[in-house]
């Protein structure tokens, strides 16, 4: 037998024995699940879930069935997910940038977030943010405000909110995309210039487009339908509402993965050359341009793959939420198993959702490394 032969015998035998353990793990929680009785399927996921969830992006009620419940958790996972990557990236790169500053200043004050915030545990960060900084905020009628537009109190963060009907629901998506498109034509015309170290002719039409864009996304806002937070008895209502645990959460979330995201940048930017930043300077650009230009776009190719790791840390991080009673994936999971006893199925959401969001955010950073053309191991 030839020694491919040999592998494939022994790639189908391995594959094999694979398949037959599934199946036996399988049978196995079958007869356990019969033997104590406890039935299986799907079909809770239709019944009314009766319990109330503090904060959703849906029209949840108690009356809602238990799948209308994990989609909400779900939401307000991605959700929270989404600004603690934010926070943390905008947080992590100045704070980073910080500490590879050579003004002795500006790097220990990097220093020392790092080092403090890098070594609390995440869930202390997070009830720190929750009981001793928002909750100790004044109370509604006393609420910080700014040009009675925007309010803060123990309750929350309170936002004007632009309500969106039929036809500027059409603007919005009409706006977006035509965004998209002034975004994709300048990148095409930077590429043509560094190509043939001129514009081309119709990159006027690109700035004329942006101005057209601007003073449509103003007439858009001066006619939107406006819903603003209003004083009333007991608080406040109307707006969008940023409730204490969602706001806690990002913080803590954002601050303590910040710091990862910081040594990143600064082992980053100390991989390159000493001579790129001193050249740089010898051609007169400044320190935010030699970053810009410079500097950034070669720290990409070893940021990157570090970064991917930690976004994928923090979305499955967001799960302590329910710590302080944020309704994310796992609290709505503990309260439905509880209620329905649906252990398998309960567990099988939680993995498919969270496999879900990280498999979004690999396959993001997978072509952001083609892109930049990234040697080494992929995310």
């Amino acid at each position: 037998m030839s020694r491919r032969n040999k592998e494939l015998a022994i790639q189908i035998f391995a594959l094999f024995l694979v398949c037959c353990l599934i199946i036996f793990l399988i049978m196995n929680l079958h007869n356990n699940l019969a033997r104590m009785g406890i039935g299986s399927g799907w079909s809770f996921l239709n019944s009314p879930a009766g319990f109330d969830l503090s904060f959703t992006l849906t029209s949840f009620t108690a009356s809602s069935s238990y799948g209308a419940a994990f989609y909400t958790g779900f939401l307000n996972t991605v959700l929270v997910s989404i600004m603690g990557i934010v926070g943390s990236s905008i947080i992590g790169g100045l704070m980073g940038t910080a500490r590879w500053s050579k003004i002795p200043v500006i790097s220990d004050i990097g220093t020392i977030y790092v080092e403090t915030f890098r070594n609390i545990p995440l869930l202390l960060q997070i009830f720190f943010w929750y009981f001793t900084v928002v909750r100790s905020l004044p109370a509604a009628r006393d609420s910080f405000s700014i040009a009675d537009l925007v309010f803060l109190n123990n309750r929350g963060l309170y936002l004007p909110e632009i309500v969106l009907n039929g036809s500027s629901g059409y603007t919005a998506i009409f706006i977006s995309l035509f965004a998209i498109a002034i975004i994709f034509s300048y990148r095409k015309s930077r590429s043509y210039r560094i190509k043939n170290g001129q514009p081309p002719n119709w990159n006027k039409w690109i700035w004329a487009a942006l101005f057209f864009w601007l003073v449509l996304v103003s007439f858009s806002l001066s006619y939107a339908n406006w819903e603003l937070p209003l004083r009333t008895r007991f608080g406040l209502s109307g707006g969008i509402e940023v409730n204490p645990e969602l706001a806690s959460l990002t913080l803590g979330l954002s601050v303590y993965f910040g710091s990862y995201v910081a040594e990143t940048v600064r082992a980053g930017l100390n991989g390159l050359s000493k001579g790129q930043r001193e050249a740089a300077f010898a051609l007169g650009l400044s320190f935010g341009r030699t970053l810009q230009l410079v500097l950034l776009p070669q720290a990409l190719r070893n940021i990157t793959p570090p970064l991917a790791n930690i976004y994928l840390t923090l979305v499955k991080a967001s799960a302590l939420g329910a710590a302080i009673a944020y309704p994310e994936l796992l609290q709505i999971a503990n309260t439905a198993l509880n209620q329905t006893g649906q252990a398998l199925e309960v567990s099988a959401l939680l993995i498919i959702s969270y496999l879900i969001i990280n498999l979004i955010i690999v396959g993001i950073f997978s072509m952001i490394e083609r892109h930049y053309k990234i040697g080494g191991h992929h995310v």
